[in-house]
């Protein structure tokens, strides 16, 4: 298969979250807005994922290629006037896309051909906040892996 049929699958996973904590206009779901950046993104919970590098995964052989790729699944936030239900919802939304992430069930392995999005150790799926002019981006890393 190909990265765009992982991808399409990482995307139908994130829309499908069901999130817990709102604040106004923060809408009920996330959105996937096909965008390289920050730029074009008009509300909270939109999201975009950017392709950040990748290889080849060995020892190789005859039969199957498998491939690793690390993509920055990025959600934006608009501002929130109060910290802390700034931060509870950003955390919050990190802690239900992260275990929809994890659920292997979600992955569609036999079209979408993931084998993994994370390596195992001590900080699994990662996540970083990042200050905008209109408001935050999270950003969670994932290390996939696809045949």
């Amino acid at each position: 298969m190909s990265l765009s049929t992982a991808r399409e699958q990482i995307i139908e996973i994130i829309e499908g979250v069901k999130t817990t904590t709102s604040v106004a206009a923060s809408g009920s779901g996330f959105k996937y807005v096909d965008t390289s950046g920050d730029v074009r993104i008009a509300s909270t919970r939109s999201f975009f994922l950017k392709l950040e590098g990748g290889a080849v995964v060995g020892p190789l052989t005859s039969q199957t290629r498998i491939f690793n790729a690390e993509m920055d699944v990025s959600v934006f936030y608009q501002e929130v006037r109060s910290s802390k239900k700034e931060d509870e919802i950003i955390s919050e939304d990190y802690q239900q896309i992260a275990n929809a992430l994890l659920d292997v069930t979600q992955w569609a392995p036999a079209t979408s051909k993931i084998r993994r999005l994370t390596v195992e150790g001590s900080s699994v799926l990662p996540y970083m906040v990042d200050e905008t002019d209109e408001g935050k981006i999270l950003t969670i890393t994932i290390d996939l892996e696809y045949e």
